[in-house]
């Protein structure tokens, strides 16, 4: 958690400067993702010991004695976040844009491979379909400036897309990331 502060604190943060580096200029996108990815799991670890917060493995909702199941992928989530009551699956991904063009279509959207994705957790892990298994797509804001903080319902399950400010203080940072937590929990 320390190094990852230091990542932020040192090296994420600038001003409009020329001399100015940013810590993607050193290191690759997968790593960023890694990086990224492990920041955000650990960062609610730390500050919420209360909830179990954990990378996931989540079965496909099949006929168990299909003979084919073992061709379908493992589905392992970046972080899960479980109060007890409801869970909350967030899919972490470092991108260089925020959204997509859609060349054919002549807009921007969200990646909509990732959201196939998380909806794919999110239905598999709702045994009960009682809705109380919510997911999320947190990408870093980039330098496109694109902003988001959405929020749908698809079949009975929450769906957000949020983007994470990380050109700006460690306590802000944080504040972030509390406010994810807050918003899921209803505060």
């Amino acid at each position: 958690m320390n190094i990852c502060y230091l990542v932020i604190e040192g090296m994420l943060m600038s001003d409009t400067g020329e001399k100015d580096m940013k810590l993607r200029e050193f290191i690759d996108d997968e790593k960023m993702s890694k990086l990224f990815e492990k920041f955000i799991l650990e960062f609610y670890r730390k500050e919420f010991p209360n909830l179990k917060v954990d990378p996931s493995k989540i079965k496909w909702l099949v006929n168990k004695e299909d003979p084919w199941i073992s061709l379908l992928p493992e589905m392992r989530s970046d972080i899960t976040i479980d109060d007890g009551k409801k869970v909350l699956i967030i899919d972490a991904k470092y991108y260089s844009r925020t959204l997509q063009f859609n060349s054919r279509f002549g807009n921007e959207t969200v990646y909509s491979v990732n959201i196939y994705q998380v909806f794919t957790y999110v239905k598999n892990r709702d045994v009960k379909h009682d809705g109380s298994i919510s997911g999320m797509l947190l990408y870093p804001k980039t330098e496109d400036g694109k902003a988001l903080d959405l929020s749908y319902v698809l079949d009975g399950n929450q769906l957000s897309i949020r983007t994470l400010d990380l050109n700006c203080n460690f306590s802000e940072i944080k504040q972030q990331l509390f406010d994810i937590i807050e918003r899921w929990q209803g505060k």
